[in-house]
């Protein structure tokens, strides 16, 4: 099995690092994974009471994904990590998405729409 060394970009920059369980120094926001293709890394963030742990796969191309990020401005109540908004989970709004839709016009036979 070939190994292979990747690199991990960390946003904020600054923040406690763990990879498999393991304190990891990171270098201007930038941790080294290592380990054989197809190999899966769990990495934590923490920064004050935020933490977020995201799971790595090293690959031909890289880390994949190549950034995990924690969002240092969402906090639950209870100080856990609160996921960011994503497009699978959440699209964001358009000017399209906030029209109102209106009923269909009304046909030359129907005359118009029906009293309640």
């Amino acid at each position: 099995m070939s190994y292979r060394k990747v690199t991990l970009v960390l946003v904020p920059s600054v923040v406690t690092a763990e990879g498999d369980g393991q304190v990891v120094r990171s270098h201007n926001g930038i941790i080294d994974i290592e380990g054989p293709f197809g190999s899966v890394h769990k990495v934590r963030l923490a920064r004050g009471a935020n933490q977020v742990t995201g799971e790595n796969v090293v690959a031909a191309s890289g880390t994949s994904p190549p950034k995990l990020e924690l969002d240092t401005n969402a906090t639950s109540a209870s100080g856990r990590q609160t996921p960011p908004a994503t497009a699978s989970r959440a699209a964001p709004r358009t000017a399209s998405s906030a029209v109102r839709k209106l009923p269909p016009a009304a046909s030359a036979e129907g005359g118009g729409p029906e009293a309640p």
